[in-house]
């Protein structure tokens, strides 16, 4: 299909209504990005949106816009609530990145006069994914694991490491200083005393913050398994749920329990072993 596209004005490019197309589309985009949007095929989805049923006024298409499935990723339309339609091109198929449904018992005319700090407020209540900075750094060999293991990483790697690091840095502060000192005054190298006196005594507190991080990551991962996975205990439980499959939801959260106690007697096993002393000095 040939898009024409009329300038309006610096920033604003009309798509004219033409063929099946309900309402016209409408481009925001600059001199400088209007060049790479007309490479792609997204001024061809803008019309194509425009002669959906039910569509309001105009179709569309924002400064980042570009190919997407259906809709163009950057574009936006409303639709009649008695004609219109719900379009999963609209909200995403691979993300969800919009909105499927938002409804409200408010007219326009009761917001128009305070829309400003409407969409204000919108916009600092609702997470966007604004921004880049955050207290977990990846390396490369980070991401590739990330790549390669998907949300079983988030949930066993960085909560089990994060748990257990502050957890040795809280069992090295515990440590006795009369016990540092005793080590020193009897001759012990500083390699000794962090080997014979630091490294024992935070050890419980490693072994404890083990105990906690493994549980955790043990429900969080049954619980991703129901939201992102093809196969697993809690895709398993939750599909037998969409089924009534009583006995298998009933057995399956058998076997969650069981298979969190057993690593709860494993960590307990192993702190026997390893902190025989523990609870006793």
């Amino acid at each position: 299909m040939d898009i024409k596209l009329h300038r309006m004005d610096r920033f604003r490019w009309l798509i004219p209504r033409t063929g099946n197309m309900r309402v016209p589309g409408l481009i925001f985009s600059s001199d400088e990005l209007i060049k790479a949007v007309r490479q792609d095929e997204s001024l061809v989805q803008v019309a194509n949106v425009a002669m959906l049923p039910g569509i309001v006024s105009v179709a569309l298409g924002m400064p980042d816009i570009h190919w997407g499935y259906g809709f163009p990723i950057g574009g936006v339309a409303a639709f009649d609530a008695q004609e219109g339609i719900v379009s999963p091109g609209g909200v995403g198929y691979d993300i969800n990145c919009g909105c499927r449904l938002m409804t409200t018992s408010l007219l326009a005319d009761d917001v128009r006069a305070s829309l400003k700090p409407l969409v204000t407020a919108l916009f600092n209540n609702i997470p966007a994914g604004v921004g880049s900075a955050g207290p977990l750094r990846l390396s490369r060999k980070d991401e590739r694991n990330v790549a390669l293991q998907g949300a079983a990483w988030a949930v066993a790697g960085p909560p089990v490491s994060r748990s257990a690091a502050a957890s040795a840095r809280a069992g090295v502060r515990s440590v006795s200083q009369e016990q540092i000192h005793a080590a020193y005054s009897m001759g012990a190298s500083r390699r000794q005393v962090i080997w014979h006196v630091i490294i024992p005594g935070a050890m419980p507190e490693i072994l404890t913050a083990m105990r906690i991080a493994i549980g955790f990551g043990w429900t969080t991962l049954v619980a991703a398994e129901m939201v992102a996975a093809r196969s697993g205990l809690g895709q398993m439980v939750l599909n037998a749920s969409n089924f009534l499959r009583t006995d298998i939801v009933i057995m399956g959260i058998v076997v969650i329990g069981a298979v969190a106690y057993l690593f709860d007697l494993l960590m307990r096993y192993v702190e026997r072993l390893v902190v025989p002393w523990k609870g006793k000095v």
